[in-house]
């Protein structure tokens, strides 16, 4: 913890404030558009776009873009450092195809879990299908088998997963 401790010391004070105040954090997908920036797939943020962090407030506006990362990898550093800090906080994920609560203790098994639960059942949904396949090892306590996985936005944070 000492070393996310120190983390947040080197923070501008402003977004220190704002990790501090906010009673949730959402990671979502965008792009920027130019004059207007919109929600997207995870692939298309991942290759086009970035991923935002945004802090939510109870007593005024959320801070959006509160933090900016250009992959998922990165996103997930962020999010691990705002749950180290901050573990009373909710943490939502925002994609183009959906809005949801990161439950899991494993962040980048919890990004998943959201993500795939836009599509459930579709065999055709890469994220569908991995987070099907993480539920069912969950249930049985066997390994992940990432021969499962043909996503390649997966595939980045494959080694979160264990």
């Amino acid at each position: 913890m000492a070393d996310f401790a120190q983390q947040k010391a080197l923070l501008p004070a402003d977004v220190r404030s704002e990790l501090e105040a906010a009673t949730y954090f959402t990671l979502e997908a965008c792009q920027d558009f130019g004059d207007h920036v919109l929600l997207a797939s995870v692939e298309d943020a991942e290759e086009d776009g970035y991923f935002a962090i945004h802090a939510g407030m109870a007593d005024r506006p959320d801070s959006r873009m509160m933090l900016i990362a250009s992959f998922l990898t990165e996103a997930l550093d962020k999010l691990e450092f705002i749950r180290a800090v901050r573990p009373d906080a909710g943490l939502w994920f925002s994609s183009l195809e959906i809005l949801d609560r990161i439950e899991h203790a494993n962040l980048a098994r919890g990004v998943i879990l959201a993500r795939g639960s836009a599509c459930p059942d579709d065999d055709e949904d890469e994220w569908w299908v991995m987070a099907d396949h993480i539920a069912k090892c969950e249930a049985r306590g066997q390994p992940l088998d990432m021969t499962t996985n043909t996503s390649r936005v997966i595939s980045t944070i494959a080694d979160r997963l264990h």
